[in-house]
């Protein structure tokens, strides 16, 4: 992602590029913000979900690279988005627990 956006119109004013710009990257900085607290929550509850989706996004993605992104952080070394990085995680989120699920029902 470039940031500041390209423009076509370079004889546009100040505050409408900063009008646009801030249009075009609120939806990527909600996204970060979000992905943030939920990195940084108190207590041994916290460190929990702070782990253990490090650990499940390790072993999926070490199982199956082709079906499961790698975790968080190894996706922000990728060209996405904030917003793209929290899409791909709930959906990997979905699928480890249809994944768990099927495991445990099988189980029984």
């Amino acid at each position: 992602r470039q940031y500041p956006p390209e423009t076509d119109d370079l004889s546009e004013d100040l505050g409408g590029a900063l009008e646009r710009f801030t249009d075009e990257v609120a939806a990527d900085s909600r996204a970060l913000v979000t992905l943030s607290r939920s990195m940084d929550r108190p207590g041994r509850l916290g460190t929990l979900q702070f782990v253990l989706p490090l650990v499940l996004d390790s072993a999926f993605h070490g199982l199956a690279p082709w079906l499961f992104g790698p975790n968080m952080f190894g996706m922000f070394r990728k060209d996405m988005g904030y917003r793209a990085i929290q899409w791909r995680k709930r959906l990997d989120r979905a699928m480890q627990a249809a994944v768990l699920a099927g495991a445990s029902a099988s189980a029984w």
